[in-house]
């Protein structure tokens, strides 16, 4: 199995050309934790060339430049919403509770923020990328692109016909080949395996960690990385500063951003891109000897989503091509 990375803003591209020249057996299926209507070539193309058999899922959470505080299914995109749902044959799913978003209660639990794009066996998944312009054009991510009947039939059955991940239970792992393990959250609260098995190898004797997210480290992580520079380990978190800084949604987050204050000066936390928002969910560890293992999803490796049951799907590699193509492209757009 061939699998590609592939930066966010090809995603509209290799979609749009596969849905108009995919063949009459071939369905699509979408889904994003959030969606923008207008100006999305994504969305633009379904529209066009969408199909009855088709699937749209997207679950709400919001993100600050889509829905944020409003969170009304209504009053979400309402004219461009609706047009879409006229003009899309296919199926329209909203995942996400239609009401506010009410921290004492439920409504913030049991969340998907998967997202993959598929036609046919051809998908575009275990990354980042929401179905919106900004995902694409400003957020430093990535999709992986590979072929696979097994893992499209496990998207559309898993997330479309399972009970939106409610009632799937803890977890599993499955090998898309032998070097390629998905690991897969589905939502259950305070665990996680994608978690687990990240803090597992991290946890061994390594030379070198380089790591991406959203999130500063918290807790286990922290421990564990901190505790490999105590030991003069090189271990890089890329992250963004303050200023863009996406604090969680709880009552923590303002400890959070104290605490990120206070490790500063003993963790190189790197934000090189300005410009950019870095929403790269990834990690490459290397141990002695030269063998290394990476991750690649849509996992922010945070507590925040464990604490909140959400579900998420990441890939544990050993391919040595696909660590290089991660390796590049961390180098490239968040590194010196």
């Amino acid at each position: 199995m061939n699998i590609v990375l592939v930066p966010a803003a090809k995603v509209p591209k290799i979609f749009s050309q596969r849905i108009k020249n995919r063949q009459d057996n071939e369905d699509v299926f979408i889904t994003s934790m959030s969606a923008q209507f207008h100006d999305n070539p994504i969305i633009q193309n379904l529209m066009e060339y969408g199909l009855p058999n088709d699937s749209f899922l997207v679950d709400y959470l919001g993100h600050w430049h889509g829905p944020r505080q409003v969170m009304t299914i209504q009053n979400i995109h309402k004219k461009a919403r609706n047009l879409f749902q006229k003009n899309f044959r296919g199926s329209y799913l909203v995942m996400g509770p239609p009401s506010f978003i009410n921290f004492t209660k439920s409504t913030v639990f049991n969340r998907s923020h998967i997202k993959a794009y598929v036609v046919g066996k051809k998908i575009l998944s275990l990354g980042g990328v929401n179905c919106v312009p900004y995902s694409y054009d400003d957020f430093i991510d990535i999709m992986l692109d590979f072929e696979s009947d097994r893992f499209a039939s496990y998207l559309d059955n898993f997330l479309s016909k399972s009970g939106n991940l409610r009632k799937a239970g803890v977890g599993e792992k499955f090998w898309l080949n032998g070097q390629n393990e998905v690991l897969v959250d589905y939502g259950k609260r305070n665990q996680s395996i994608i978690l687990t098995s990240l803090l597992k190898d991290l946890g061994k004797e390594l030379s070198s960690a380089t790591l991406s997210s959203t999130y500063i480290p918290y807790g286990k992580l922290d421990n564990i990385l901190s505790g490999h520079l105590k030991k003069s380990r090189l271990i890089t978190f890329y992250t963004n500063r303050p200023s863009k800084f996406r604090l969680p949604y709880s009552s923590t987050g303002e400890k959070q951003l104290q605490t990120f204050y206070a490790l500063k000066a003993k963790t190189p936390w790197v934000d090189n891109r300005p410009d950019k928002f870095n929403h790269l969910k990834a990690a490459i560890i290397q141990y002695h000897g030269g063998d290394k293992v990476a991750y690649v999803g849509s996992h922010n490796f945070h507590q925040l989503p464990v604490w909140a049951g959400t579900a998420e799907m990441c890939l544990r590699t050993t391919d040595e091509k696909l660590i290089g193509e991660l390796e590049r492209f961390m180098k490239e757009n968040l590194g010196s």
